[in-house]
C-alpha cells in the first residue's frame, strides 16, 4: 500500500514551487475517521468545517476533496456521489466560479503519484531577437 505522502500536487506560484500532500490537508488513520470526515464534508459550510469565503471554498474544492478521494481509494471506502467526480464544478460557468472563488481559475486536480508525476512545466524562454512574436 502507498504511502500518503508517496502522493503530492505541485503548486507553481510566482513565489517559486509548493508541494502539497493529502496528510498536509486532512491526517486520516481510519475508515471510520474517514467517515466521519466525509459526513462533515458532504456539506462543509453547514458543518462549519470550511468557512464561507472565496478563498476557503476554493481550498474545499483545489485541496479537501481530492485529499477525500485519495483517503477513500487508499481505506476502501466507497466515495459518495457528492464526492466521486469534478462535474459540480466543471459544470459551473466562468462567472458562477469567479463569485463562489475569486478570480483565480479554479484548479481541479488529484494527488499524482510521487514516481508518476502529471506535471507540466513552464519555463519562459527569452525571445531572440528577430523571432516573431
Amino acid at each position: 500500500m502507498a504511502n500518503r505522502d508517496d502522493y503530492f500536487m505541485l503548486d507553481i506560484t510566482k513565489d517559486g514551487l509548493h508541494v502539497t500532500t493529502p496528510s498536509s490537508v486532512l491526517m486520516i488513520h481510519s475508515a471510520d475517521e474517514l467517515n466521519e470526515r466525509l459526513e462533515a464534508f458532504s456539506d462543509p459550510i453547514k458543518n462549519k468545517v470550511v468557512k464561507n469565503n472565496p478563498k476557503d471554498r476554493r481550498w474545499y474544492v483545489e485541496k479537501i476533496l481530492p485529499a477525500l478521494r485519495f483517503y477513500c481509494d487508499r481505506l476502501g471506502v466507497e466515495k459518495p456521489d457528492w464526492l466521486a467526480t469534478n462535474g459540480h464544478w466543471e459544470r459551473m460557468s466562468d462567472e458562477e466560479k469567479k463569485q463562489l472563488f475569486g478570480p483565480e481559475q479554479l484548479r481541479l486536480r488529484e494527488f499524482a503519484p510521487v514516481n508518476q508525476p502529471d506535471i507540466a512545466v513552464i519555463r519562459e524562454e527569452e525571445q531572440q531577437e528577430g523571432a516573431p512574436q
